[in-house]
């Protein structure tokens, strides 16, 4: 008779990794159980015969059968309990191979990406367990060895299936067996935490470093009288009527300061308790959105409760004629590319004073597409800086990336030239103010962040925009 029962067989089974493997111990157990049956059969078949032999001749052997009977229970007795005793063994082997099963996963097919990442994931606890290469920037790409822990997994059976958990420690399974180091035990010592947090970097757009910066203490904006358009003048002899001549025009400019604001929330606990600086990570983490959205508004924002950008003025109506409130651009080339020549027009398109004081601004896909080209004797129109805080040039003026202007594709304002100091002016109403707020939604508190700016083109003579052509 088996000694599990098939409900029991098929729980083993069921979770089991090695299926092969639970279901050659079920059926060693089984087999000693048959054994022990049949030699009792036997005995009983013996002790049957001599009685047999004892009704038959009528001789006496009462004493001798009954000492032989005895004998008989004693050893089926030690036979009973040797045998209950490896029952025992094995369940708990079974019980055994059943909890690394539960703690390393199912069996995942060879070479599957969720393979893959079960034994990195094991090679990472191991790692930690050993103290090995456990700094970050090693642990997020190392070389592991697929194989080596197939051997492992293999030579972890063997162990438990042995009877003898001693075996020859020169042995290839338990070489193996020491590429885990007791996973088990290893899981309570917990790696060295860092009290940094990585950043996640992102592109930002440079205007603020270029542009001027005003900052205002009182009022919702910042104003300045341009004067546009010349003072008449004429020629005339020593006694001559002197004519009255025409007088230029004053135009103001207003730049309002508009509001940006984040609201992020922590619980009190994880502020109070976490080995990071939870508040200065929040504020620093603001800050830089700030500083992103800010940018790309200077250069594409359309004034609706936000900084005005540079790309959105219109073109002037005649080519060269100067008109308040537009600005000029000026074709750049073919379609979808830059040119040499589209260069040129568009560094001396600006006025002649402004001409080696501007800087150029592009997408890093345009000024990768820049590098490549010549002008008509062979040079290229690229230089790099070679110092620290020497910029490159293009045609002898700094160059500068901003991820917020247009890629090269056809009618795209990809390319601008500017005097941006002249150009473009951005005002700062009180910088950055935080409200630290642990009353209103508790048990959060609130880290209620506002900053209020402005940004608008302030001299419409001082940058000049690249188009490409259609």
């Amino acid at each position: 008779m088996p000694v599990f029962t098939e409900d029991q067989v098929n729980s083993l089974l069921k979770d089991a990794d090695e299926k092969e493997v639970v279901r050659a111990i079920i059926k060693q157990v089984d087999a000693y159980g048959e054994n022990s049956k049949q030699a009792y059969t036997e005995l009983r078949e013996t002790v049957k015969q001599m009685q047999d032999k004892v009704n038959k001749s009528g001789e006496k052997y009462d004493e001798q059968l009954k000492k032989f009977v005895d004998d008989i229970i004693v050893r089926q007795a030690a036979q009973d309990t040797q045998a209950k005793e490896f029952v025992t063994e094995q369940k708990k082997r079974l019980d055994e191979i059943e909890v690394f099963i539960q703690e390393h996963g199912k069996g995942l097919p060879e070479g599957s990406e969720e393979t893959e990442a079960l034994i990195k994931q094991f090679y990472l606890e191991t790692r930690s367990v050993k103290q090995e290469d456990n700094k970050f920037n090693r642990m997020k790409d190392f070389d592991y060895n697929q194989q080596l822990y197939t051997d492992y997994k293999k030579s972890l059976e063997i162990y438990l299936r042995s009877e003898d958990k001693f075996f020859n420690t020169q042995s290839d399974a338990i070489k193996a067996l020491s590429l885990g180091i007791d996973p088990h035990g290893g899981y309570t010592v917990t790696p060295t935490m860092s009290n940094r947090i990585l950043q996640r970097m992102y592109e930002m757009d440079p205007i603020r470093s270029m542009a001027n910066v005003e900052t205002i203490s009182q009022s919702d904006a910042w104003e300045i009288l341009a004067s546009w358009g010349q003072f008449g003048y004429g020629w005339v002899g020593e006694t001559e009527d002197r004519d009255e001549t025409s007088t230029g025009d004053l135009k103001k400019i207003r730049i309002p300061v508009h509001e940006m604001y984040a609201s992020p929330y922590a619980t009190q606990i994880i502020i109070e308790d976490s080995a990071r600086d939870i508040e200065g990570w929040v504020s620093e983490q603001v800050a830089d959105r700030f500083a992103r959205v800010e940018g790309a508004a200077f250069v594409t924002g359309n004034g609706a409760k936000c900084p005005r950008g540079f790309l959105t003025y219109a073109n002037y109506d005649t080519a060269g004629t100067d008109q308040f409130g537009r600005i000029e651009q000026i074709a750049m080339g073919a379609a979808t590319t830059v040119t040499a020549d589209g260069f040129y027009n568009l560094k001396f398109s600006l006025l002649e004073e402004l001409i080696e004081t501007a800087t150029w601004l592009m997408n890093k896909t345009t000024l990768r597409d820049t590098l490549k080209l010549k002008d008509g004797e062979g040079r290229y129109l690229w230089s790099p800086g070679l110092a620290k805080d020497n910029y490159s040039t293009i045609l002898g003026r700094p160059v500068r990336m901003a991820t917020s202007m247009p890629t090269l594709a056809a009618s795209a304002l990809s390319v601008a030239y500017a005097d941006w100091r002249k150009a473009y002016t951005i005002v700062d109403r009180m910088g950055i103010s935080v409200l630290r707020d642990p009353y209103s939604n508790k048990p959060f508190v609130e880290f209620y962040t506002r900053k209020r700016v402005g940004g608008d083109v302030t001299d419409f003579q001082a940058i000049k925009l690249g188009i490409i052509s259609v």
